[in-house]
């Protein structure tokens, strides 16, 4: 039996709708770790957040989180620790909850349907 992917399923629709809405000079990455998965690149760090946005010199990091789900501790301190370096850092559960986050700081071509 397969198991539900929610947070996978809104990675996917989240890098569809970034390819198209980020202007020209944005750039983001899928970061790999999640979903269990056991990431041995050598300079991985666990609990590192799921996307990451780099707009005019800014790093933006988007931990994606289905509704019930929540950041670990782990997780809660890498978010800290790249805070303190001076990256922006935010969970979102939607795209919704992401474009209205981003657009603060990027100015997305459109809007998630």
């Amino acid at each position: 039996m397969k198991r539900k992917q929610p947070e996978r399923t809104f990675q996917t629709d989240l890098c569809r709708f970034l390819d198209v809405a980020l202007p020209p000079g944005a750039w983001y990455s899928a970061i790999p770790g999640g979903n269990r998965s056991v990431t041995t690149t050598p300079g991985y760090r666990s609990g590192t957040p799921d996307l990451l946005i780099v707009y005019k010199g800014r790093a933006i990091f988007l931990e994606l989180k289905a509704p019930k789900n929540y950041a670990t501790a782990l997780q809660r301190g890498i978010h800290a620790d790249l805070m303190l370096a001076g990256a922006v850092v935010h969970t979102v559960r939607d795209i919704g909850a992401a474009y209205e986050f981003l657009v603060q700081f990027i100015p997305l071509k459109g809007k998630p349907q």
